[in-house]
């Protein structure tokens, strides 16, 4: 697939193009209302009423920036100025911040028609000779618009009540960014073990947790090395208002994935490339996806920068991609299985080049913090990591043990879901059956390394298929976002099925699992809550197979 830069961009690029702008300008119209409300003082309470019409608002100045021929990023910010002062004369305190409307539609308005030009032509050629299919990715388009409509204006009014899957308190109110920045603000104050349980509520119920931050609620631990305090010290340091820490976060986040998720699709190129980019707005609506953005998890974000990293190695961007790969390994450590198949290929460069940025990113991590936050992190987080006493929830909040063991997608997942389907053999299987899976990662990436020539295709599948893999290992891998590196795989696999009906229905299943997690939260009144453990236990072990299928894709270069 060229990428050409053709000055006439037709149908299919013009609406793949119209959506990446919508979604920019929705995301980052309230990312950045968010900064002038923190940088002007405005309470939150002040702007939140004026959340949804900032979310239209938005999506109709990126319309006019799509629908004009000409001078798009002026006519954006005129709508967007409109739409400021709209919401002005009816939340007078929000007229300001609402006029993140202009700059912003500017931007991504002329981002749309730039990216329209580059497309594929491919994308023009499929919308016309199938006029069908045109309007069904249009139908799948709108619907990512709706839901990251629906979550920008959570996002800033928290009190919406649209939540996305669930009303369960438990998932819908929850949020994984706050860990981050508490323990950025214990390691600030000269806490020597920011990663002890007595400091958070979600593993000790009489933590009381004690924030200068305004708007922060502490209540998950701080699980990451070190060296990731780095981000979130970062952020306190630039201002002490959480929510606008957690919109700029939102922004990035979605920006980050989003990026990845098109660059390569772009970089595969072929046929694959080309249904994988048009299946991508699948990959934003997915439940994981829609849960991970909301929590503000880091987990895309890591399976995002190992990608690109892997990218830019493979255009010879060595410094570029060890530094991204480092920023992947060091915040979740598991990405560190790509390095088995670099290694295997004798990639010293690239590896170099990842050791350096690894160095250097924990050497100011240790003029920032000191080594406190080291010596805790090996003397009593990483025991903790690997026997799983570190995601013990379900003691500190009994009375949701039972989503936490259906939530858990990984390898120790299914031994304890078993365990409670009333197989007490599985909890004595559990410890040695993830040993061997340890072993079984690193002889898969390994076997990855030694293919040798292989195609683009094989190559983005495997790297998929490898961190699906490696994000199993983990004794917490919770449903809530672990299965997006599934949904993201399928779209990759699904051009692939083309002729074999038995496959087309099994990855078919396989998505309707990994989309809307049937199994790991409550169903209502529809199903009663016997069926958790299956259905969650059919999830993990259909995105097992999915992985394992990544990385054992057979016959080399067929599917360029």
């Amino acid at each position: 697939m060229d990428i050409s830069a053709q000055q006439s961009p037709g149908t299919g690029r013009r609406l793949a193009a119209g959506l990446v702008s919508i979604l920019g300008t929705i995301v980052w119209t309230q990312a950045l209302a968010g900064l002038f409300r923190s940088i002007l003082g405005i309470p939150v309470e002040a702007v939140a009423p004026a959340a949804f019409w900032l979310t239209l608002a938005a999506v109709a100045a990126a319309a006019a920036g799509i629908v004009v021929a000409r001078r798009a990023g002026i006519v954006a910010a005129a709508v967007g100025a409109l739409g400021a002062a709209a919401i002005g004369l009816a939340h007078p305190a929000a007229f300001v911040p609402a006029l993140a409307l202009v700059p912003v539609g500017a931007v991504f308005a002329v981002a749309g028609r730039w990216l329209a030009r580059r497309l594929p032509e491919g994308l023009d050629a499929q919308s016309s000779a199938r006029p069908w299919l045109a309007i069904a990715w249009v139908l799948l388009a709108l619907l990512a618009v709706v839901q990251v409509g629906r979550l920008s204006t959570y996002m800033t009014n928290a009190e919406s009540d649209w939540f996305l899957s669930t009303r369960e308190p438990f998932y819908a109110k929850h949020e994984c960014l706050n860990a981050y920045v508490y323990g950025a603000e214990l390691d600030r104050r000269g806490e020597s073990n920011v990663y002890h349980a007595t400091h958070y509520p979600g593993l000790n119920p009489e933590a009381q947790p004690v924030t200068e931050l305004a708007g922060m609620a502490p209540e998950d631990p701080f699980q990451y090395a070190p060296q990731f305090l780095l981000w979130p010290r970062a952020a306190i340091t630039i201002t002490d208002d959480y929510q606008a820490i957690r919109l700029l976060w939102f922004g990035i986040n979605v920006t980050l994935c989003m990026t990845a998720v098109l660059l390569l699709s772009l970089w595969v190129g072929g046929r694959v490339g080309a249904v994988s980019a048009l299946l991508s707005p699948f990959v934003l609506i997915a439940f994981p996806t829609l849960h991970n953005f909301q929590y503000g998890q880091f987990h895309f974000a890591t399976i995002a920068l190992a990608v690109l990293a892997m990218l830019a190695f493979a255009r010879r961007r060595p410094a570029i991609g060890g530094t991204l790969l480092a920023v992947s390994i060091l915040s979740k450590l598991f990405p560190a299985l790509l390095l088995i198949p670099l290694a295997m290929q004798r990639r010293w460069r690239d590896l170099g080049w990842t050791a350096a940025a690894s160095a250097v990113l924990t050497i100011v991590t240790l003029g920032v913090t000191g080594m406190a936050p080291f010596l805790a992190f090996a003397d009593y987080h990483l025991p903790r990591l690997a026997d799983g006493s570190a995601f013990a929830f379900g003691e500190a909040w009994p009375e949701v043990a039972e989503l936490l063991i259906a939530g858990n997608q990984g390898v120790r997942g299914i031994f304890d879901k078993l365990t409670a389907m009333g197989l007490p053999a599985a909890a004595t299987l559990s410890s040695g059956a993830g040993d061997l899976y340890g072993l079984a990662l690193v002889m898969v990436g390994a076997s990855i390394g030694l293919r040798g020539n292989a195609s683009r295709t094989e190559r983005a599948i495997a790297w998929l298929g490898l961190l699906g893999l490696g994000s199993l290992a983990s004794t917490g891998a919770w449903a809530d976002y672990v299965p997006l590196t599934c949904v993201w795989l399928l779209t990759m696999l699904a051009p692939l099925t083309t002729g074999r009906p038995a496959m087309q229905l099994a990855l078919g299943l396989c998505a309707v699992m990994q989309l809307f997690l049937p199994g790991t939260m409550p169903l209502g009144d529809w199903v009663g809550t016997s069926w958790m453990y299956p259905l969650s236990l059919l999830g993990s072990l259909a995105m097992l197979a999915t992985f394992t299928i990544g990385v054992a894709l057979p016959d080399r270069g067929r599917f360029e």
